[in-house]
């Protein structure tokens, strides 16, 4: 009987040995995650309603590991204030500056190069040996428009210190110099100078440069007399500003 008893005693240890055994692997077999092996390269690996994996692949992005780039641009990795662009010819993206803005990441303010306070110096046209300084001529940003600045203070002696004013002026890349603007605009002064009523026009010609080395910005711009009463252009003026950093 005892002997039985233990045959018995062994049977039920090797039924529940075997009974954990398919327990715990059929837990393991339950728990697996499908994705393991999948690699989706641009995408995401889902699971579908059968058990099977697939790859759910990014916008612009196919294949079945979504290893197929149907467009260059897809992602956006460029930096902020660009915008990506595609090559005409290679195909290839390229990330290019929003406009008002330069640098490696695009981060940089091209008109910041030119903010700042300076002493201006105006060289008269026509061989005229006269040089006027004028102090304070302050450089602010434009704060309604990125790529535009203000130019303050502006001034010569042919007008009086109650007539100066403010030039606008605008960033204007050309074949990637960033160290160019343009003034927009024009002001008309009238005052009256030893009993004689003027009236002057200011309007920029050509473009404003900065030198970056030295901080100095050069401004072209033109002078007209006008007639007070008749508005006929009497004479016109092609000075040079040059604005110096203090």
């Amino acid at each position: 009987m005892s002997t039985i008893f233990k045959r018995f005693q062994i049977f039920s240890a090797f039924i529940l040995i075997m009974s954990l055994a398919m327990f715990f692997n059929a837990c393991e077999t339950t728990g697996s995650d499908p994705c393991e092996t999948v690699n989706c390269i641009n995408g995401d690996c889902l699971v579908s309603a059968t058990g099977d994996p697939f790859c759910n692949c990014d916008p612009g992005f196919s294949g079945p590991t979504c290893e197929d780039v149907d467009d260059p641009c897809a992602g956006d990795v460029c930096p902020l204030n660009s915008t990506c662009m595609i090559d005409s010819v290679t195909g290839e993206a390229f990330c290019e500056c929003d406009l008002g803005y330069e640098g490696a990441n695009c981060d940089v303010e091209i008109r910041a190069k030119f903010l700042g306070t300076y002493t201006g110096r105006v060289d008269y046209a026509e061989g005229d040996p006269f040089t006027d300084f004028t102090q304070n001529v302050t450089v602010t940003a434009d704060p309604s428009n990125i790529e535009q600045f203000f130019i303050n203070n502006f001034e010569d002696l042919s007008i009086p210190a109650a007539e100066r004013f403010t030039f606008t002026a605008k960033v204007r890349p050309i074949d990637q110099d960033a160290n160019t603007f343009e003034i927009i605009g024009s002001h008309t002064s009238d005052y009256i100078l030893d009993g004689t009523q003027y009236r002057v026009r200011y309007t920029g010609v050509g473009l404003g440069t900065v030198n970056e080395a030295s901080g100095r910005i050069v401004i072209e711009y033109l002078v007209e007399d006008i007639n007070p009463d008749t508005g006929q252009v009497l004479s016109t003026l092609n000075n040079i500003l040059t604005l110096i950093p203090q």
